[in-house]
Parts: structure tokens; C-alpha cells; sequence
């Protein structure tokens, strides 16, 4: 719930900043909106791997055993 809040307060500040201040109209929107996204995933990230509470869930890769069985055809 922080990151969203952190990320909605970012996505406002730089909305205003590149609206307002550079100008740049739709194209700072977007801009801002791409940031925003970027900075919710890397903070979501950083609080995944130094939280002490998440240690336990280390062990989960993308392809194992347990993940490509059952696929069907």
C-alpha cells in the first residue's frame, strides 16, 4: 500500500513538473506515467529482496520442474 501511494504521489509530482514547468503536454503525461510504473516495480523489488519477512520466498524460479508439468498439448 505505501509503494501505490509512494508512486501515485510520484506519478503528481512529475505530471506537474513536465506539464507545467517543461511543457511538454502529453508527451511529459506519458513520460510520467512510464517513470511512475518504473519506479512501483523497483521498489517493489528492493522491498521483495531486503525485507527480512520475504527470506523464505528466495526459492522460487521461473522455469522448474514444477512449473512446465501439466501444461497440456
Amino acid at each position: 500500500m505505501y509503494i501505490l501511494c509512494a508512486g501515485s504521489l510520484s506519478h503528481l509530482l512529475m505530471t506537474f513538473l513536465f506539464v507545467n514547468v517543461f511543457d511538454w503536454g502529453f508527451t511529459g503525461i506519458c513520460i510520467a506515467t512510464s517513470l511512475q510504473f518504473v519506479m512501483r516495480f523497483v521498489s517493489a523489488y528492493l522491498v521483495l529482496i531486503l525485507h527480512p519477512a520475504f527470506k523464505e520466498t528466495r526459492d522460487v524460479e521461473v522455469f522448474t520442474r514444477e512449473t512446465i508439468t501439466n501444461l497440456g498439448s
